[in-house]
């Protein structure tokens, strides 16, 4: 299954192979023909994932947010569809600091995000950059929670 073992500890786990070449290819596809027409945000690329596409990649994401509740004290019981495609070869915003779920919910412990690379220009680049939770101190001082 998945090793989720320093999820907890990090705030983060990186999971090679989440999705198989052909998820993927779907994934692409779907981004390709489906999105280039359903953009939702002017000021950024950024578009809903098919509804047809998310049915079928839904379930491999439930079970994992259930390996998550059962083996962590996170308690992931909703998974909300706001599936997003977000093209960073058009918009580079430096930094970035997802908020949303704190608006909705007034709670970051329990709020998962995925973050799934399909496609890449440096294979040894993920795109993204995190500050795990066990060295945010080294940055930014005590957090008072």
């Amino acid at each position: 299954m998945y090793n989720i073992e320093n999820f907890e500890s990090s705030g983060y786990v990186v999971i090679k192979n989440f999705l198989d070449q052909h998820e993927i290819h779907m994934l692409l596809d779907d981004y390709n023909n489906y999105c280039s027409q359903h953009t939702i945000v002017k000021n950024y690329p950024e578009a809903y994932c098919s509804s047809a596409i998310l049915d079928q990649i839904k379930p491999k994401i439930k079970n994992l947010c259930q390996l998550i509740t059962d083996q962590t004290s996170i308690t992931v019981d909703t998974v909300i569809p706001k599936n997003l495609y977000f093209d960073t070869s058009w918009f580079n915003a430096g930094w970035h600091q997802d908020h949303a779920s704190w608006f909705l919910f007034q709670d970051n412990q329990n709020h998962l995000n995925f973050h799934l690379v399909l496609s890449k220009e440096n294979s040894d680049q993920s795109g993204l950059g995190l500050i795990p939770l066990d060295t945010i101190s080294q940055y930014t001082g005590e957090l008072e929670h």
